[in-house]
């Protein structure tokens, strides 16, 4: 039998002789993670529900959020170039947290169907304290050979630009990658092999690993598990794939300036 009463509220249920009451630690939320599963089943029984991801409200500091937001503006910016050579808009970043610099950025050269929307113009620069948006322009291939092999996607991309970084970790281990779409279910796996430390993606995709599809990070017998925010620069990525009705050049939203860090 589990109660649960307000502070200071009376017991007005009556207690069986059999019955022991006793103290138990409850988790305040549920877990987001794999690693945070572990923990509260160790105070209370608790299911994982995968597709929970936090926001980035409740994940992190408001001045954290705010650097998340701009690499998230910097990855829109790759898609909509990628976009704009044929490709479909779909772009990774990944950012080293301690120094809060990009260690590599690469965008898909999976080419475009004919149902995405045209993109006339990338979106607004942004400056912030880390730089501007406009520095993953350099990362742009635009004479890149259309292929719709796996390693075409942008995770996989990125994550073999971090490999020859010579960083002394292993692939990515302890770096941030922020991406338009949900990766697929391999590049969630991919993502799993690198020891990435976190994932911030715009929009959920159909076959994506993050949640919507399936949850890989919570797998069970996964060797590594990393955090997951989804939402982050949503309308903007929504708009580049045609999703919210909206026209694909995205400078309404985009003009944010950091704060600057404590």
């Amino acid at each position: 039998m589990c109660l649960v009463l307000p502070s200071g509220a009376p017991l007005s249920v009556p207690i069986p002789p059999w019955a022991k009451m006793v103290k138990a630690r409850v988790p305040t939320r549920g877990p987001t993670s794999q690693a945070e599963l572990e923990q509260c089943k160790e105070a209370w029984p608790v299911v994982f529900h995968a597709r929970q991801h936090p926001t980035l409200d409740e994940r992190f500091s408001p001045l954290h959020a705010t650097d998340l937001t701009f690499f998230s503006a910097c990855a829109v910016r790759l898609a909509a170039l990628a976009r704009m050579a044929g490709f479909c808009p779909d772009a990774a970043v990944v950012v080293d947290p301690q120094r809060r610099c990009i260690v590599a950025a690469a965008h898909s050269v999976t080419p475009a169907h004919a149902q995405l929307p045209r993109v006339i113009e990338p979106p607004q620069d942004v400056q912030g304290k880390w730089g501007k948006a406009s520095d993953v322009d350099k990362y742009l291939t635009a004479e890149a050979e259309p292929n719709t092999h796996p390693w075409a996607h942008s995770t996989t991309r990125a994550l073999k630009m971090c490999a020859g970084e010579g960083r002394g970790g292993y692939l990515a281990t302890g770096l941030d990658m922020f991406l338009v779409s949900e990766p697929c279910v391999g590049c969630s796996m991919a993502l799993v092999h690198s020891r990435i430390r976190c994932v911030v993606y715009g929009r959920s995709a159909p076959q994506g690993g993050l949640g919507t599809m399936v949850s890989v990070p919570s797998l069970s017998n996964v060797t590594h598990s990393f955090v997951c925010v989804g939402g982050c620069r949503e309308r903007e990525a929504k708009a580049l794939w045609g999703e919210t009705g909206e026209r694909a050049n995205l400078d309404a939203d985009i003009d944010m300036q950091p704060e600057e860090r404590s």
